[in-house]
């Protein structure tokens, strides 16, 4: 229960297995009787119905079972709450009605979103707005990126994380990436780490940031 240090002399990319953080006891079935927001759309895919939502306890979405949050939705996220998939991932906003997610109020955070990729997963957000998240922590388990996303293709498009308290408001690991339109800002400390990954960021902006706009490292980007 105690935390220890070790110095790192050197580095290697993560294992590209996904790793999972809880059991796989869940389904798409059980996740629409568990959350009367969630509708299965198939044994491999849930998506959350159009509405504002309140979200008070973990979303653990499970292995090779895909997420999708439509244009229309506004989660509202307890503190304790946080949101963990392990496949797909596509969150799709639109100009006029983007994809929501924000802690209870302003002074308020939340324990963000991880995505676990498998080797063939993806994730595809457009016109998503992330408010006021801290580091994700579930059952002993945690990271130090707010929104975090794991292996696998990534696609953010029109993306705004604001008012991040963790140790990075974003973290991508060992991903292809191209991200458009990407705004960060006002977070406690980094903005954007990106580790091990593939391609293209394009009008991508940091804006009043406490640490780092852009932390790279064994990433090729352009």
């Amino acid at each position: 229960d105690q935390p220890v240090y070790e110095t790192i002399f050197q580095s290697a990319r993560p294992f590209d297995r996904s790793i999972a953080i809880t059991g796989d006891n869940n389904s798409a079935s059980t996740l629409a009787s568990q959350f009367s927001f969630i509708k299965k759309v198939s044994d491999n895919s849930v998506a959350i119905r159009p509405g504002v939502w309140r979200l008070t306890e973990p979303l653990v979405v499970p292995m090779n079972v895909s997420l999708e949050i439509p244009a229309g939705v506004t989660m509202i996220a307890d503190p304790n709450a946080l949101i963990v998939v392990h496949g797909s991932t596509r969150f799709l906003g639109n100009a006029s009605n983007p994809v929501v997610l924000k802690a209870i109020n302003d002074k308020s955070h939340w324990k963000g979103i991880v995505v676990f990729h498998g080797a063939n997963d993806r994730s595809s957000w457009r016109n998503v707005v992330i408010k006021n998240t801290t580091m994700p922590e579930y059952l002993g388990w945690t990271t130090t990126g707010a929104v975090t996303l794991h292996n696998g293709q990534i696609k953010m498009e029109n993306v705004l994380i604001e008012g991040s308290i963790a140790e990075d408001a974003l973290n991508i690991i060992s991903a292809d990436i191209l991200l458009k339109q990407v705004r960060i800002r006002q977070t406690r400390s980094d903005a954007f780490d990106c580790d091990f990954c593939n391609g293209s960021a394009e009008s991508v902006s940091f804006i009043d940031i406490g640490g780092d706009g852009l932390d790279i490292s064994g990433t090729n980007i352009s």
